[in-house]
């Protein structure tokens, strides 16, 4: 059984430990992270991050495409949602970055860096 071969443990270990590196050293006053810390039940996939808005997070997820990461846009808008409330905020400016068992700390490092890169670069630009 395929299953039985899994070591269950490890992944959680892991992927909590992608997570809590992420809550230690991704601090860029343009992202809020709406989930700092972890239950001691809770095994992440993703780390959500929120942004400013939808045309902000979008060019982050660009930019992070072009470096081969892949950080979905988990919960789109429905289509049915026509009238604003503050789940709008949610689907304009979460991103989420995978934490799977598969990266490393260095990986992580890696996409913390590539983040505060785009923030300066995105400040110079938009600086008034």
């Amino acid at each position: 059984d395929v299953w039985n071969n899994v070591d269950f443990g490890n992944i959680s270990n892991k992927r909590r430990s992608n997570y809590k590196h992420l809550i230690k050293f991704l601090h860029i006053p343009e992202i809020t992270v709406p989930l700092a810390e972890l239950g001691d039940d809770v095994v992440p996939l993703y780390f959500p991050i929120l942004l400013r808005n939808s045309i902000v997070r979008d060019e982050l997820q660009k930019y992070l495409i072009s470096f081969n990461i892949y950080c979905p846009i988990i919960w789109g808008k429905p289509t049915a949602i026509t009238q604003e409330s503050d789940y709008n905020l949610l689907y304009d400016m979460i991103l989420c970055i995978p934490v799977d068992q598969r990266y490393t700390e260095n990986d992580m490092q890696i996409v913390i860096n590539l983040i505060k890169s785009f923030f300066e670069i995105w400040r110079l630009r938009h600086k008034k």
